[in-house]
């Protein structure tokens, strides 16, 4: 009776001296905090929808809304530059107070994105893809949005080589960043599944909120939440610096208009935005204009390419023989220092003789 007398008073007199701060109460490292109960957030067109229970528990935690104010989230449609700020805004819990930004200056564009923009901007989450552009209605990539989403895990010097994708040579200097992402587990299943990568593809809304959500920074908040989702081990891994390449942003064409059966010179300008890899050249297939030559196009004559503001390349050509008239997608191929490459192609309308 003594000793449980005893224990009571101490007891007592330790919660007295917590509570005006003369002991502080013991806090246990690297434990999971107890869920906090919160009802989970839907959307009516999610029934079917093989990312339902990722799109709803992130969609809960960072308190995500319907594409447009609608109560919908569209899970097929493609994702804008403008939405895509607006998740990276959420996952980060970046403060959107400012609604303006020194470095873009195209944010009246998408009004009711500017804050996330204006935040992913300014935390390096998102950049720029002309020198004061960021250009929110731009389409999103399914490259791009692996590249969003390893901002939100840790990733080892060397990643393993992943063999997965038959559309993704092995060669590609790219790959690097695609087997980042099949390390840390962010891939959608049905791409691993189909095999076929299409990196240039539009990424989809569902197929963005599913990586996102596979991320290291929302699986620890979404864990807190729910409670069963496994924290990721604390262990510490040495981060890489994610390559970005320029694109082309608009070509024009002196003269305007083009006949099917003129032979003079023709001036081909393509306005590339600058990344943090160099251009090493830039060149037009031509073929789709029976021109058997490819087109070099240059920086003011030099090989001297600007990585930070947008760079004009131009090169004059000739139409081959017997071009039939109509709309010609002439492929151009950027090639950066690093041996990465891209092709993208531009459109050409060759008209009937007037």
């Amino acid at each position: 009776m003594r000793l449980l007398k005893y224990l009571k008073n101490v007891i007592r007199i330790s919660l007295f001296l917590v509570i005006f701060g003369v002991l502080q109460p013991i806090v246990w490292a690297d434990v999971v905090p107890t869920p906090i109960p919160k009802s989970v957030k839907s959307f009516p067109d999610l029934a079917s929808h093989h990312a339902k229970n990722a799109i709803e528990r992130f969609a809960t935690v960072f308190e995500v809304s319907g594409k447009e104010g609608t109560p919908y989230f569209s899970p097929e449609s493609p994702v804008r530059r403008a939405e895509a700020a607006y998740l990276m805004a959420k996952l980060f819990q970046l403060s959107t107070a400012v609604t303006t930004s020194s470095k873009a200056s195209d944010l009246n564009t998408a009004p009711w994105a500017a804050p996330y923009i204006a935040a992913v901007l300014k935390n390096d989450k998102m950049s720029l893809l002309g020198d004061t552009q960021f250009f929110p209605d731009a389409l999103i990539s399914r490259f791009d949005g692996i590249v969003l989403a390893l901002n939100g895990v840790s990733v080892s010097a060397s990643p393993s080589r992943n063999a997965v994708f038959e559309d993704v040579p092995d060669n590609l200097n790219n790959k690097l960043l695609i087997d980042y992402g099949l390390d840390a587990g962010i891939i959608p299943p049905s791409w691993i599944k189909a095999k076929k990568l299409r990196p240039n593809s539009p990424i989809t809304r569902g197929e963005l909120m599913y990586m996102l959500s596979q991320t290291t920074q929302a699986k620890t908040l979404i864990a807190r939440y729910f409670g069963d989702i496994s924290l990721p081990e604390k262990t510490a891994t040495p981060t890489v610096e994610i390559p970005t390449y320029g694109r082309v942003l608009g070509f024009k064409i002196d003269p305007e208009q083009l006949t099917a059966t003129s032979r003079l010179p023709i001036m081909l300008s393509a306005s590339i935005s600058p990344g943090s890899v160099r251009i090493k050249r830039v060149k037009a297939n031509l073929s789709p204009l029976n021109n058997v030559e490819e087109l070099w196009l240059n920086d003011n004559g030099q090989w001297h390419d600007k990585a930070a503001s947008d760079s004009i390349y131009s090169g004059l050509f000739q139409l081959g023989p017997n071009v039939s008239p109509g709309m010609k997608e002439i492929p151009m191929k950027i090639d950066y220092e690093d041996g990465h490459s891209v092709i993208e192609k531009v459109s050409l309308l060759v008209s009937k003789d007037i």
